[in-house]
C-alpha cells in the first residue's frame, strides 16, 4: 500500500473547494442586501505585545466594538484576550436596541506558504452576555452563550515592510 502524499497547497485547496461545494448546497430562505463595514487592526505596544482593535458595523443590524491585549508566544502564534461590547436589532425593530457584553479569547496561527501567499487560521472563543428577548422584545434579564468559532483565510502578499516581514 502506498500512502498518499499531499502538500500543505493540495489540502488548503481542497478544504476550500468542500467548503464552497457546501456553501453553494446550502438554501437561501430570504435575501436582504446589506452592507458591513469594519476595521480591525494590532497595534505593537512593546517587544511581542500588541493591542488587538476591531470595530464592525452593519446598518440596521448590529455594531461591534472589540478590544483586546495580544500576546506573540512564537513568531507564528499570538494568543489575544478581550473584550467586546456589541449592540444589535430585534426582529421587531431595525434599531440596535439589544445590548451584548463579550469576553473573548483567541489564538492565531500564521504560516507561510510560499514567497506571496500564507494561511492564517484563528480559533475564538466568545461568551456572550446578551439581552434576553421574549416575542421579540428586549428584556432586562440576560442570557449566556457560548459561541466557538474557527476561521480559515489565504492571504496575498501585497509588499513588505522596512523590516522584510512578510505579514
Amino acid at each position: 500500500v502506498v500512502p498518499l502524499m499531499y502538500s500543505l497547497k493540495q489540502l488548503v485547496f481542497l478544504f476550500s473547494l468542500l467548503s464552497l461545494g457546501h456553501s453553494l448546497c446550502a438554501q437561501i430562505q430570504s435575501h436582504r442586501p446589506e452592507i458591513w463595514l469594519g476595521y480591525i487592526s494590532s497595534i505593537p505596544i512593546k517587544g511581542n505585545w500588541s493591542f488587538w482593535n476591531d470595530f464592525h458595523y452593519v446598518p440596521q443590524g448590529f455594531f461591534a466594538s472589540r478590544q483586546g491585549i495580544s500576546y506573540r508566544v512564537h513568531p507564528q502564534v499570538q494568543l489575544t484576550v478581550g473584550y467586546a461590547w456589541v449592540t444589535t436589532a430585534t426582529p421587531n425593530t431595525t434599531a440596535l436596541v439589544r445590548p451584548e457584553h463579550r469576553p473573548w479569547g483567541q489564538i492565531e496561527w500564521r504560516r507561510p506558504l510560499s514567497a506571496k501567499y500564507g494561511l492564517r487560521l484563528r480559533y475564538r472563543h466568545d461568551w456572550r452576555f446578551r439581552r434576553a428577548l421574549m416575542d421579540g422584545e428586549v428584556q432586562d434579564k440576560y442570557i449566556q452563550v457560548q459561541r466557538y468559532r474557527f476561521m480559515f483565510g489565504l492571504q496575498r502578499l501585497l509588499k513588505l515592510d522596512s523590516k522584510g516581514r512578510r505579514w
